[in-house]
């Protein structure tokens, strides 16, 4: 990655051009699912991208402050699938299908499978001071994607990559900023404009005179919606802030979820935004006083959402594959508590405990009841905590050398992997409770010139998964030095 770039001109507080480049190479090592073992199976990817950065005060006019990035990226990637040896997780062969490939076993032949991809992203703020604590706000953004797909052995797999495919998205938003009451008062309101569209292939498997194959047909996609919100920050006492905000808002789909990656994640052309009212209230409270050295702060918060569809990934474990789907309503509550004490400038305590009920409100599909009304949501946990310690000791060998130790602790109590009320509730699929310690210590030597860090994560080792009760690796230790050839700072 390489920045050049200019400050402090009369025509641009800062411009700066960027090129970045990335080459990956990735030996694939199961699907969606820890049923599906990939022994053979790779992916390379190669990316770049320029971009261009500008800000400046005083745009035009006095008040006006403008600023603006732009950048496009282009990104290749090679798919190898053309094993025909399947393989458990021994890495014992015990299947050879001539034929087929190990990510199209079932019904997909070889692939070498090749995609390209070109993104596009720009941004423009404007902000204009109107007076004395008011401000309006003016921004921008498009985010706009191309794919198309080409593979020389015609898998059926990768039917819906063969023709050029589009989404893009546009956020316009007017906002408009006030402070009051010596600044112990700030309010936000907003309007943002939605706009969202997408070209797409869906499939449909057939057998004809030709075998068993793939036909596919065109999608177009055009959503135009209009969110609103208002936010509320009123700081009642010097260390205590009351807070709230209301929002109508949208989530536009992101390109993978809508047209998959030719990997683990299937095509959703008919993919809806998501449509939330969310209403966040909470309180915080900084530099409490318990004692001469002690100081306590605390943030409980609360919120509410009420989403139409809703987007959720699912899994398809005989495909090893998921896909992105809409849930019709959903309504859900939660709350937060941060907590954060302080002694001197040497002790440092900390913790945080996440509740959230995330529920199908969707009673009826077409004629029938829904048999997931009132479900907690699947692959999502609902109650979430973190904290630990830190201890930091100063002028331990030099007068200008400091040395910190932490621990910290996170814990995810066990969650549903599909819908609670579906199935065997003996043979459920549940992503067991987990308890991480993580600990480390780094050292600043010669006023922060040289830094040395060693950290340990999962010390215990404890067998971790993600949401989709993918397994993920344990204890990790990792040794970083970092040093300053001149810091001007």
């Amino acid at each position: 990655k390489i920045d050049v770039g200019l400050t402090d001109k009369p025509w641009a507080d800062q411009v700066k051009i960027g090129f970045l480049y990335a080459d990956n190479y990735h030996q694939l090592q199961h699907g969606a699912t820890m049923a599906s073992v990939i022994g053979e199976a790779t992916r390379s990817e190669t990316s770049y991208s320029p971009s261009l950065y500008y800000t400046k005060r005083d745009f035009l006019t006095p008040g006006l402050d403008v600023r603006l990035f732009s950048s496009v990226s282009w990104l290749e990637s090679h798919t190898v699938d053309t094993s025909s040896r399947i393989y458990d997780w021994e890495g014992k062969i015990i299947d050879d299908r001539p034929t087929n490939s190990e990510m199209g076993a079932g019904r997909n032949g070889k692939s070498l499978l090749t995609l390209d991809t070109e993104n596009q992203f720009h941004q423009a703020n404007f902000t204009y001071t109107l007076g004395n604590g008011h401000f309006a706000n003016l921004n921008y953004t498009y985010d706009g994607t191309t794919r198309e797909g080409d593979d020389p052995m015609n898998s059926n797999r990768t039917a819906s990559f063969k023709a050029p495919q589009h989404l893009s998205k546009q956020i316009t938003s007017l906002g408009y900023e006030v402070n009051m009451l010596k600044e112990k008062l700030n309010g936000n309101i907003w309007i943002k404009n939605y706009d969202y569209r997408v070209s797409t292939v869906d499939e449909e498997y057939i057998t004809d005179s030709l075998g068993y194959r793939p036909i596919t047909y065109p999608v177009e996609q055009h959503t135009n919606n209009l969110g609103y919100g208002i936010a509320l920050k009123y700081s009642y006492k010097q260390h205590s802030m009351f807070k709230l905000s209301l929002e109508k808002s949208y989530r536009l789909p992101d390109a993978d979820e809508v047209l998959g990656d030719g990997l683990f994640i299937q095509t959703s052309p008919d993919l809806n935004p998501e449509e939330s009212i969310n209403l966040n209230i909470g309180w915080l409270g900084t530099n409490l006083v318990l004692s001469e050295k002690g100081r306590l702060s605390l943030e409980p918060s609360f919120f509410y959402r009420n989403t139409y569809d809703l987007i959720l990934y699912r899994v398809q474990n005989n495909l090893g594959s998921g896909q992105f789907f809409n849930i019709g309503k959903v309504k859900g509550i939660g709350g937060s508590l941060d907590v954060r004490y302080q002694h001197g400038n040497t002790i440092e305590l900390y913790g945080n405990v996440t509740y959230q009920e995330l529920r199908d409100w969707n009673e009826f599909n077409g004629a029938n009841r829904n048999q997931t009304y009132k479900d907690l949501l699947p692959n999502t946990p609902y109650l979430l905590a973190n904290g630990g310690f830190s201890v930091r000791k100063q002028d331990l060998i030099k007068s200008d050398d400091e040395i910190i130790f932490y621990w910290d602790l996170q814990y995810v109590h066990e969650f549903y992997l599909n819908w609670p009320s579906l199935g065997d509730p003996n043979t459920k699929a549940v992503i067991p409770t987990q308890l991480i310690n993580n600990l480390g210590v780094s050292m600043a030597l010669n006023s922060g010139k040289y830094n040395i860090s060693v950290d340990c994560t999962n010390l215990f080792n404890e067998q971790v998964y993600d949401n989709y009760l993918l397994q993920k690796p344990g204890r990790a230790i990792s040794l970083k030095f970092r040093t300053y050839i001149s810091n001007n700072n």
